[in-house]
């Protein structure tokens, strides 16, 4: 199978997958099913302009050829292998759950707030998961730093005088979000970026993966930025 051929079977794959997902029960071309699987598919919404391309593409080599293998039109194989990877990410969307599946260590609120600490520093974590007031919560080495900060003048401080809720309460704004098992990675990638272009909303740090996306539910797993971008990278 040339380049050309090839490029087809797979813009026709993607094309009956899309389809299938917006059951669509009539025809439409493909610019368009690409903008309304955009509205909920975030691999699609950030390679929208990119996959518009490839249809103009797949137009000049459908519609422009002389015999049959001979095309006006051929992907180079870079193109090729770039698209490749582009259908594989749409069709073959990865789970937060068990792709981020993770023992979670969840402090209660009522824990001193020297075992986090400690915890922290032996696992070189940047932040824990507690439980306070039913819900999970993320404690940060920013939270923890503001909380120093504000007793510093204090020369009888006694840290583990304190409870992992008590520090917690210096932390500014909620720094982790929840989503549930079934959403995907490409969905929690999004997230970061969107809380991260958002002067309005706090910074996430971290998200954590339950069985419904409540924050009274047992985590399954934790994800942040880094892993997702390391993970991209690798990948």
């Amino acid at each position: 199978m040339n380049r050309a051929d090839e490029f087809v079977r797979l813009y026709n794959e993607l094309t009956d997958r899309l389809g299938r997902e917006a059951r669509l029960q009539h025809h439409v071309s493909f610019v368009e099913l690409v903008e309304q699987a955009a509205r909920r598919n975030p691999v699609v919404r950030r390679n929208i302009s990119l996959l518009r391309d490839y249809a103009e593409l797949r137009n000049s080599i459908v519609h422009y050829h002389s015999y049959p293998g001979e095309y006006v039109a051929e992907p180079t194989e870079r193109t090729l292998e770039r698209f490749r990877r582009l259908v594989d990410q749409i069709t073959n969307r990865r789970r937060l759950y068990p792709t981020h599946r993770k023992d979670v260590r969840v402090f209660d609120a009522e824990e001193p707030f020297t075992d986090a600490l400690r915890y922290m520093d032996e696992k070189d974590y940047s932040q824990v998961v507690i439980r306070k007031d039913g819900e999970l919560k993320l404690l940060t080495a920013e939270g923890v730093a503001e909380w120093l900060q504000s007793r510093a003048k204090d020369p009888e401080l006694n840290l583990s005088e304190y409870t992992v809720g008590q520090v917690h309460d210096s932390e500014k704004g909620e720094k982790s979000a929840v989503m549930k098992r079934t959403q995907t990675v490409d969905e929690a990638l999004d997230l970061f970026s969107e809380t991260a272009l958002n002067r309005r909303s706090c910074r996430i740090f971290a998200i954590l993966v339950t069985q419904n996306g409540k924050r009274t539910e047992k985590p399954l797993g934790i994800v942040t930025a880094w892993d997702l971008l390391k993970e991209r990278d690798e990948g």
